[in-house]
């Protein structure tokens, strides 16, 4: 099984500044929006069942979550990836998307950004599918932040608090696009440069690290 980061993972590439025209965009019927939400549901049970093994670099204070993928891109076989869970942020709203690790708003457009892919649509081949994710920790003990400890040493940080919330919410996004796959030596496919996704599924759920 081929092991690789998050960060050199092939990924989508949008927003390229260029005069290339897009194909037509296909509407989705049920079966093309049924596959996609099946992609979607297997990718979730993948982040789901990897977040509670994640391992802990006690020098660094951080915690690596490996996932394994079970459908691999067009031309690919099963393949797995890791990244480090985000800590508390300062607006606690702000999630992490991937590809990339960025620091994205509530409300952000994750077709905006690159996506992993291709993967196969069969209801449509010529316009396979990709996706993305973000991450965010919840804040189960936000409660206590800024109150007094039992001890009376001060108040409770969240820098403090940090390394006591298990708590992640996960979102996938599956994305339709017009790209063809392409691929050299056996390494993951690259879609095509300056394309324009169009979000089809969006699942969510809430995992605890161990």
């Amino acid at each position: 099984m081929k092991r690789v980061e998050l960060s050199s993972l092939v990924a989508v590439v949008y927003g390229l500044l260029g005069c290339r025209s897009s194909p037509p965009e296909v509407v989705p019927d049920r079966e093309d929006e049924k596959r996609a939400g099946e992609l979607a549901e297997s990718i979730l049970r993948s982040f789901v069942e990897a977040i509670p093994r994640s391992v802990l670099d006690e020098k660094a204070g951080t915690w690596t979550a490996t996932v394994d993928f079970k459908e691999g891109p067009i031309g690919s076989s099963p393949w797995q990836c890791s990244f480090v869970l985000p800590k508390l942020n300062t607006d606690l709203s702000n999630r992490v998307h991937y590809p990339g690790g960025i620091r994205v708003p509530v409300g952000y457009e994750p077709e905006e950004l690159r996506s992993f892919g291709p993967f196969l649509n069969p209801t449509h081949p010529e316009h396979p599918f990709s996706f993305s994710f973000s991450i965010k920790k919840v804040h189960t003990l936000q409660y206590l932040e800024g109150n007094e400890k039992p001890d009376h040493t001060g108040k409770y940080s969240r820098e403090e608090l940090d390394p006591l919330v298990k708590l992640y919410e996960v979102a996938i996004f599956v994305h339709r696009t017009p790209a063809t796959a392409s691929s050299e030596r056996g390494e993951l496919p690259l879609l095509q440069v300056g394309v324009r996704q169009k979000l089809v599924a969006t699942l969510t759920a809430t995992v605890s690290r161990k």
